[in-house]
């Protein structure tokens, strides 16, 4: 399991620091399981997977895939909530910004995010 926790971390793009801070333990204790020089708690696993949407399955296992398969409002409320716990101030504002807009603000952004998906 300590290999999975790794490549969870890593594909969530989380320091040991913010990955532990986000379950309510620390740094050490994610560092010495993904080390296998501890196992993972229960409770851990269930912290780990109701934060970031896991499979517990495939995280005890391996088995099935990395994440649990969320509806689009689900995802978004999961990338906002992350993006909330940051300590950047350029993220936190720029999401209290997107807050705000207007229906006709909204469009502007919607074009703009479209011609540059489609580049």
């Amino acid at each position: 399991m300590n290999e999975r926790l790794k490549e969870l971390r890593k594909t969530l793009g989380l320091s040991q620091e913010s990955f532990g801070k986000r379950i309510g333990v620390t740094k050490t204790a994610i560092s010495r399981a993904e080390a296998g020089l501890n196992n993972i708690s229960h409770m851990s696993i269930k912290s780990i997977c109701r934060e970031f949407g896991v499979n517990e399955e495939w995280l005890r296992t391996g088995s099935g895939n990395m994440f649990e398969e969320m509806s689009l409002a689900e995802q978004a409320a999961r990338v906002v909530g992350a993006a909330m716990s940051s300590d950047d101030e350029f993220i936190l504002n720029t999401f209290i910004a997107l807050g705000q807009l207007t229906p006709a603000e909204w469009d502007v952004i919607k074009k703009l995010v479209d011609k540059i998906k489609n580049n």
